[in-house]
C-alpha cells in the first residue's frame, strides 16, 4: 500500500513534470498537491498546450492522480476536445487508437471514447436502428436527439429514444429539418 506521504511526493513530481512539459511553470506546485479543484483546472489548461504526441503521456499522467474522479474527469472533458477538434470518425478513432492502451483498464474513459465513435458514425453515415439504441447511453442518446441531421435518425430517436426528454427533442428537431 502507497503512503499519503510518498503519493504526495509521487504526485508533485508529476505536477512539476506537466508544469515543465507545457510552460505552465508559474504554478503553485503546493496548492496543487493540496486542492484537487485547482488541480483539475490546471491538467484542463496543460491538456490544451500539450501537443500530440505530448498528450499522450500527459494523459497517462492525469490518470496517476490520487483523486480518481477528479483525474477521470479532467481525461474526459480532454477526451470531448479530441472529438470536436476530429471532425470525421476515422480522424478520432485514429486519435483513439493512440491513447487505447493508457486508458484501456478504465472503463468509463473506454466507453466515452466508444460513444464518440458511435456518435460520429451515425451522425457521418445517418443510419440508426432501434436495435442500437438498446446500447446507447442516455448521453449518446441525447447528443444524437441534440446534433443529428438526418430524418431518418431523429425519427427513431422521436419514436423509440429511452426517455421523454430524447424523445421530445428529436421531435421538436425533426419539426425543423
Amino acid at each position: 500500500m502507497v503512503s499519503k506521504a510518498s503519493e504526495a511526493v509521487r504526485l508533485a513530481e508529476d505536477l512539476r513534470r506537466i508544469s515543465a512539459d507545457t510552460g505552465l511553470a508559474d504554478q503553485d506546485l503546493n496548492a496543487l498537491v493540496s486542492d484537487e479543484h485547482e488541480r483539475y483546472e490546471f491538467y484542463t489548461k496543460a491538456f490544451v498546450l500539450a501537443p500530440p504526441p505530448d498528450d499522450r503521456t500527459l494523459l497517462s499522467l492525469v490518470l496517476r492522480d490520487p483523486d480518481r474522479a477528479m483525474g477521470e474527469a479532467a481525461a474526459v472533458e480532454f477526451i470531448n476536445r479530441q472529438a470536436r477538434q476530429h471532425a470525421s470518425y476515422q480522424s478520432f478513432v485514429s486519435w483513439a487508437a493512440t491513447v487505447s492502451d493508457v486508458i484501456q483498464s478504465r472503463d468509463f474513459l473506454v466507453r466515452r471514447i466508444q460513444e464518440w465513435s458511435e456518435f460520429k458514425s451515425v451522425i457521418e453515415g445517418g443510419r440508426l436502428s432501434p436495435d442500437s439504441l438498446e446500447h446507447f447511453s442516455d448521453w449518446l442518446q441525447r447528443k444524437l436527439s441534440d446534433e443529428a441531421g438526418s430524418q431518418e435518425v431523429l425519427a427513431t430517436l422521436a419514436e423509440f429514444g429511452r426517455t421523454k426528454r430524447i424523445r421530445n427533442t428529436a421531435k421538436q428537431r425533426l419539426k425543423t429539418i
